[in-house]
């Protein structure tokens, strides 16, 4: 069982039926909504200062063309609550907050899918850390073009990680983690990056940044006349164009 609910920040815009021009007015909705409930975000509407509850929440952007880019603002002191969370369809997050958006709880695994364009997003500078890990370690996807950090800012950081932490990533299809966008004294772990995404390495003040090894295993073909010239020098070039081949009509 599903729901979806439309918040709408442009100016003009008039509520009615799932639409809404008030966040406080929709999450009072969503909440004694069972099973995923599914956000459209229009016109850059601000999530105000209080605890909510978006745990089975995607945020869906409206990718229309020549339509403006898809931000849900968080006010200071805004603070989000979840189990599982999802960006999808170009909507971006962008934090006005003096403290983090999102703390993990001890005990709690928490897990965040970015898709199709999606992304956390600086936008104003001297701002608190999007997520802060902290508790359980937490698990982020970026596919299909996502990203964490970019922006105009000059310190675009989107997550800290306390010591004795760990933050899991997995970046697919084209995705990136940009510079400077993770700090603290705890550690990313990058579980999977394929050839087609970007991982930002120059990350200050981060703990550590251990990165997936496979990606980096040399690959000498036995017979290298079975390859198109020139031959793959690495396994996870191997496997990427074996999957291109395998993907033709």
């Amino acid at each position: 069982m599903s729901a979806t609910y439309v918040i709408d920040g442009s100016p003009g815009a008039v509520a009615g039926g799932n639409v809404y021009t008030d966040w406080t007015t929709m999450m009072a909705d969503v909440v004694v909504q069972r099973g995923l409930k599914w956000i459209e975000v229009f016109g850059s509407p601000m999530v105000p200062a209080e605890t909510w509850n978006v745990d089975d929440c995607i945020f869906v952007g409206r990718m229309a063309p020549g339509a403006p880019d898809n931000f849900l603002y968080f006010a200071d002191g805004a603070q989000l609550q979840f189990v599982n969370l999802a960006l999808d369809h170009g909507v971006r997050f962008s934090s006005l907050s003096t403290s983090p958006v999102f703390t993990s709880v001890v005990g709690v695994y928490a897990k965040i899918l970015i898709l199709n364009a999606s992304g956390l997003q600086p936008t104003v500078l001297g701002m608190a850390p999007f997520i802060r890990e902290s508790g359980a370690n937490l698990s982020i996807v970026l596919d299909n073009l996502s990203f964490i950090g970019g922006g105009s800012v000059t310190d675009p950081t989107c997550i800290t990680i306390d010591a004795g932490h760990k933050v899991y990533l997995s970046v697919f299809n084209g995705s990136r983690l940009f510079d400077k966008s993770v700090t603290g004294a705890g550690t990313l772990l990058v579980n999977y990056i394929d050839s087609s995404s970007t991982l930002g390495t120059n990350q200050p003040g981060l703990g550590s940044l251990i990165e997936p090894s496979y990606p980096k295993i040399d690959y000498a073909p036995a017979v290298p006349g079975n390859w198109a010239s020139p031959a793959p020098t690495t396994q996870a070039e191997a496997l990427d164009r074996l999957a291109a081949k395998s993907s033709l009509p």
